[in-house]
């Protein structure tokens, strides 16, 4: 099963997919000031490919949290995006700095 937090930076939002399910799993993104989304797999159609939750802002994103809570017999999945931000500004100076050197 493959859980992600995905992030639209044109948009500021995120989102989560998840792939590789069965009926019963269920998805939930949180970010701070916002309520919870979710997604959950109700027939064999929503298992072949990926399903997404709505997204959520993603002003903070260093502070997106989210769960997969499989069907039964399975253990809870969770994925942050804690120290997220503070890499993905490092990839951008570097990026501005090549930028301005050519």
């Amino acid at each position: 099963m493959g859980l992600e937090i995905r992030f639209g930076a044109r948009c500021d939002a995120a989102w989560t997919r998840i792939r590789q399910t069965r009926v019963g799993d269920r998805v939930e993104i949180t970010a701070p000031g916002s309520p919870p989304q979710r997604a959950a797999v109700a027939h064999k159609f929503d298992a072949r490919g990926y399903l997404f939750t709505q997204m959520v802002p993603a002003r903070q994103l260093s502070a997106l949290y989210a769960c997969l809570m499989p069907a039964p017999g399975d253990a809870r999945e969770c994925v942050a995006t804690w120290g997220l931000a503070q890499r993905l500004a490092a990839s951008a100076a570097r990026t501005a700095r090549v930028r301005r050197a050519t």
